[in-house]
């Protein structure tokens, strides 16, 4: 067999093995719970915060992924979530991120959580968080949809990672919580919340992940190939 046919196949294979190193996944389901519990399953709006009205109370949003094609170790992730609507008297606002246990996961969609509405709320917001998020939007303050695109990118930690991979082939969730929740002003200022879609329109919320790095037996095989193409080098004149 040539020797050259030989080097680029491997090389080729050397080359996507390495690039082969992460997924991305979109979330599947949307919504919100407020702290009464109740939940529809038809409204896909995650409002997180306090709304909305003359009955103000606080809402909490969550976000389901599929992880069912996911089949390698994760070493690193985060949430990368468009925010859509903001409104608020002050211009940066802190969200924070939390797992949501696995016997929820399955109730998330179904109306009012299956009679579980109360306990899914407090789920969505307690426990073990997995991050947090500053939402800047300067000049945007009591803005019910936000001009142009505002893509914020979440890094989570080594608790989500656990979680993660803890729950590749099945379902994964995050709830958000709005922290510090303290408006100044009256009606209709007492609102203070973020909004990460409206309704069914297609927005960013994604849960990009990065697989562990390869063996070292892989590494050794790279600089195999590499001492293969030093093999002509030397027979050359």
């Amino acid at each position: 067999m040539n020797f050259y046919k030989v080097l680029g196949a491997a090389c080729a294979s050397f080359i996507y093995l390495c690039s082969a190193n992460g997924a991305t996944f979109s979330a599947i389901d949307r919504g919100w719970y407020d702290s009464h519990g109740t939940h529809i399953t038809a409204n896909d709006n995650t409002v997180t915060g306090l709304c909305c009205g003359g009955t103000v109370e606080e809402y909490r949003s969550y976000f389901l992924f599929d992880l069912s094609s996911l089949n390698e170790t994760v070493r690193s992730a985060s949430i990368k979530l468009e925010v859509e609507g903001y409104w608020s008297d002050d211009n940066i606002e802190t969200a924070t991120i939390w797992n949501v246990a696995s016997f929820n996961r399955s109730n998330l969609d179904a109306e009012n959580g299956n009679g579980t509405g109360a306990s899914i709320f407090a789920d969505l917001g307690s426990a073990q968080m997995y991050g947090s998020i500053s939402i800047d939007t300067p000049g945007n303050e009591y803005t019910t949809y936000l001009t142009g695109t505002h893509i914020f990118d979440i890094i989570l930690n080594g608790a989500a990672i656990a979680d993660i991979n803890a729950s590749a082939g099945q379902l994964f969730a995050i709830g958000i919580r709005l922290d510090e929740i303290s408006p100044t002003y009256g009606y209709p200022y007492y609102e203070e919340w973020v909004r990460f879609s409206i309704a069914e329109e297609p927005r960013t919320h994604l849960l990009v992940t990065s697989t562990v790095p390869l063996p070292a037996a892989f590494w050794l095989f790279g600089s195999g190939v590499l001492g293969l193409i030093g093999i002509p080098l030397r027979r050359a004149p």
